[in-house]
Order: structure tokens, then sequence, then C-alpha cells
């Protein structure tokens, strides 16, 4: 007898800019939707769309809405508003899976859009405007944004996080041989596992100086080493 496998949920943070169709518009898409997290501010014309985009999802049944305000020309409040969702939604059932619209609100919040996707493992997208490509149909006009991957920071064990915490505690870098006794109990094959994962995820790299072996952190890995912290 097998047993069905469980369905993961499918979350979408969405800044809400002046229009409502750039979000709407998912529901032409092939992409799943269970929940949306809707990204707003005080401007008036933000509510007005953020009401439409409420009243549209609840005429077609999609009820389940959480709306977000956000300070849209503070990078590091919407970063770490996202980061906040995504660890809440993370704790209810680890295999969720995200996608951020970042089609919508100031250039600030969609560099944040793209950090945060980055640091979650989020599916990145924008909608295109059917007016200026008439030609593309509703699913063409879905972009996805290949971001690079990187350790999903709700699923680090212990050893790595306090592995990455070191590297990134020092600006200059921290060489192998300190790193060694830090982690002393580990193998050297285990060690280095975890550092050839965050070179390759662009956290840390690592430079000789002599004999010496140096793991330096990047400013990604030091940006999301606060974020593993709290």
């Amino acid at each position: 007898m097998h047993l069905e496998q469980k369905k993961s949920k499918a979350i979408h943070i969405c800044p809400v800019g002046f229009y409502p169709e750039p979000i709407l518009a998912v529901f032409r898409s092939n992409l799943p939707c269970d929940k949306f997290y809707l990204l707003y501010n005080e401007h008036n014309e933000v509510l007005s769309a953020l009401a439409i985009v409420e009243d549209s999802m609840n005429r077609i049944g999609q009820k389940n809405i959480e709306k977000v305000c956000v300070d849209p020309y503070n990078y590091a409040d919407v970063v770490a508003k996202i980061l906040s969702i995504h660890h809440k939604e993370k704790k209810n059932d680890v295999n969720t899976e995200f996608y951020i619209n970042f089609t919508s609100g100031t250039n600030v919040v969609a560099g944040a859009c793209c950090s945060a996707s980055y640091f979650i493992g989020a599916t990145l997208y924008y909608i295109m405007d059917a007016r200026q490509y008439p030609e593309l149909s509703s699913k063409e006009l879905i972009k996805i944004i290949p971001v690079p991957k990187i350790p999903d920071m709700e699923k680090m064990k212990p050893f790595s996080k306090n592995l990455l915490l070191s590297i990134c505690e020092k600006e200059n870098g921290i060489m192998m041989e300190e790193l060694s006794r830090i982690t002393e109990g580990s193998t050297p094959q285990r060690l280095n596992h975890y550092l050839t994962k965050f070179i390759e995820s662009g956290l840390v790299l690592k430079k000789k100086e002599g004999r010496n072996t140096i793991v330096i952190p990047t400013e990604q890995g030091k940006m999301f080493s606060t974020w593993v912290e709290d």
C-alpha cells in the first residue's frame, strides 16, 4: 500500500504597487498558489490596488491572504519581513515552497525581493506588461528569474551554522588551522565538505597566503549569517 505524498504548500510573496494586474496575473499561470502575503504601504494608490487585489481573490475563492506593511524605501525592513514570513511558514511546514513576485513596488522593494529570494531559495518571477507584448500568451508573460541556491537556513544543522558564523565573525578571514581547532572533533573531510558547499553558494572564498589557507566571508555570506544567527 502506497501512502499518498503530501503536496507542498506554495506561498507567494507579492509587493503591491499602483496596479493590481501584476499580482492577479499569477492566476492565469501554471504556478501553484495556496497562500498570498501582500506587502503594502500606506500610499493611497497602493491601498486602492490592495483593495482590488483582495476583492478579486475573494471572488475566485482565494481567501488565504495575509497583509504585511513595509517601508518601501527601507531595504533591510523589506528583507527582514520576508525572512520573518519564511521562518513562520517553515516552522509550520518545512517543505513549503516560496514564490516572490517582484514586479510591483519601489526599486528598493524590488531589490529586497531579489536578495530575499536568494536567501530563502524562492522562485523569483516577473510579470511582463501585456499591453507592451500583445503577442504573448498569459503564461508567456510570466518570466522566472534564475536565482543561485544557498543552504536553507531553516534546515541548516548546528555544525554548519556555527561554522559559517565563526567564519563571518572574522572580517578579514580565518585560517584553516584555526577553523580546525574551533571545529575540534570533526573530521577534515566533514569540514571541507561544508566549506565546499559554502563556496559553491557564494558565501565564502578560500585564498592562499604563503603556506596558509584563509577562508574569507563574502558580503552575501556576512548578510546571510546575520539572519542565521537570529
